[in-house]
């Protein structure tokens, strides 16, 4: 297991990482230098002269492919078709993952004990939380915090990044969802306040680990450990039954009033969508009970926005979720399955990648686009399947398939309005974007080549004699 800061060690050493002297505003300038940087692939930054703080502060730390395979384990690709390649790597370690877990271990204590606050001492606001964006509604703490619940009735812990606004010293902002979202009602229908923590400047591969869409019930810090190879180290927190990594930089301890009436209003914030997302309305406030940090503690957030902004986030969601549903279909063992893939430029939620190895029968295309929508959770409003010929990582493959493989009045099939949506989807019309019951049409493209009733063309290709000669002189070429 590596400790973040040992990573951004690692990051620096290969050029990867930048050190931010100069002093920077947390107020919408750090939303926008961070910005420019994601969009040109630019290196990690860490602010270490924010305005009115002493210590540091991390965004972009995953922001490539490169840097997303350095904190799994997984070795890039080479130059030529990098990306795509570097991508299926992440997605498959994290698969493994997730069918090889790792059970935790509890240690006494860890660095993120260093400090420890209670009482009056509590105060979120001594961490450099930015307002990352002008239309935002506030300053979020929690971008890349690692939320931590469990449920009251099974004792199984879920941890998951949830977005957080902080409001003051001692009370934060949460907009909870699906699993996270599960646990808390069995609180407020016990009349309970629900024990909450949160990690922030976890070890990378829990950071990770929190972004997949694994089955409810599953450990995500056992799906951490697969990661790595060894066990995630845990310590208790200071007020709450709860466990937290403990190489974590800061840890948030509170509860959350079961109490409607006493939350605050959360929100607006500019989202992975690239709109602003989640109206302001009351959400489950914590109150927070103590603190713990590190000395000189690293702050890890991340912009939200476009894909081709919001890369860190892109990517975490693109590994974690595609890899969940991946495990969920080899589960359901339908005939021709291969690949499965939610790709940045559908926001790693809303397009859905399928592949298939062999057909087997006449609508198995459909059966498994079907199969990748539902166990896709709300992900996938749009769900493409192809042939195992295309790279299912490689946009450029895909739409091609689309192009060449698809007529619409055959291939397309659109359902009713009636399905599980994301309610951060900006092209559901305000009043339908209830906080629960969302609901959307999904759209189903058979990419496929086979039972349309025709033979297509042979493809353009080149023979594998000339393939394999140009492999072996490779290097003769001069070509990089």
């Amino acid at each position: 297991m590596v400790e973040l800061r040992e990573f951004l060690g690692l990051l620096e050493e290969r050029g990867l990482l930048k050190r931010v002297k100069a002093e920077v505003d947390w107020k919408y300038e750090v939303g926008a230098l961070t910005t420019k940087v994601l969009h040109a692939k630019g290196p990690a930054l860490l602010f270490e002269n924010v305005k009115s703080y002493r210590s540091p502060l991390l965004t972009g730390a995953l922001g490539t492919w490169e840097r997303c395979s350095m904190a799994i384990g997984v070795d890039p690709a080479p130059q030529m078709n990098a990306e795509p390649r570097t991508a299926e790597g992440c997605v498959k370690k994290v698969l493994s993952a997730l069918k090889n877990p790792i059970e935790p271990v509890i240690v006494d204590t860890g660095p993120c004990k260093e400090i420890i606050d209670k009482g009056e001492e509590v105060n979120a606001e001594k961490f450099p939380s930015p307002w990352w964006a002008p239309a935002d509604a506030g300053r979020y703490i929690g971008t890349l915090g690692c939320v931590v619940q469990k449920d009251p009735e099974t004792g199984v812990r879920n941890i998951a990044i949830y977005r957080q606004q902080l409001f003051d010293r001692r009370r934060i902002g949460l907009m909870s969802n699906q699993q996270g979202r599960m646990i808390l009602e069995k609180y407020i229908r016990m009349g309970k306040p629900m024990p909450i923590a949160t990690a922030i400047g976890v070890p990378p591969e829990v950071l990770v680990a929190s972004s997949t869409s694994a089955p409810y019930g599953f450990d995500e810090y056992t799906i951490a450990g697969g990661i790595a190879g060894k066990p995630v180290r845990l310590v208790k927190c200071e007020t709450l039954d709860l466990e937290v990594p403990a190489e974590s930089e800061i840890v948030l301890e509170g509860e959350i009033r079961p109490d409607e009436t006493e939350w605050l209003e959360e929100g607006v914030f500019g989202e992975f969508s690239g709109f602003y997302g989640g109206a302001r309305t009351k959400r489950p406030t914590i109150d927070l009970k103590a603190i713990t940090h590190r000395n000189n503690p690293i702050t890890q957030g991340t912009i939200e926005g476009k894909p081709d902004v919001a890369r860190e986030s892109v990517y975490l969601r693109s590994m974690g979720q595609s890899a969940g549903t991946w495990y969920r279909l080899e589960a359901a063992r339908i005939p021709g399955f291969s690949k499965f893939y939610l790709p940045e430029t559908g926001c790693a939620c809303f397009v859905s990648l399928v592949s298939m190895d062999h057909h087997y029968y006449a609508g198995n295309a459909q059966q498994l686009i079907k199969a990748a929508q539902v166990f896709g959770h709300n992900a996938g409003k749009i769900t493409i399947a192809v042939d195992d010929d295309i790279d299912i990582f490689n946009p450029e493959e895909v739409e091609w398939a689309v192009s060449t493989r698809v007529q619409p009045h055959r291939d397309i099939s659109i359902t009713k309005n009636d399905e599980v949506a994301v309610n951060l989807d900006p092209s559901i019309a305000p009043e339908d974007r209830a906080e629960a019951g969302t609901k959307t049409s999904r759209m189903g493209i058979n990419a496929t080549m086979y039972y349309k009733g025709f033979d297509f063309p042979a493809k353009v290709l080149q023979r594998k004699q000339e393939e394999d000669l140009v492999h072996k002189r490779w290097a003769e070429y001069g070509i990089e």
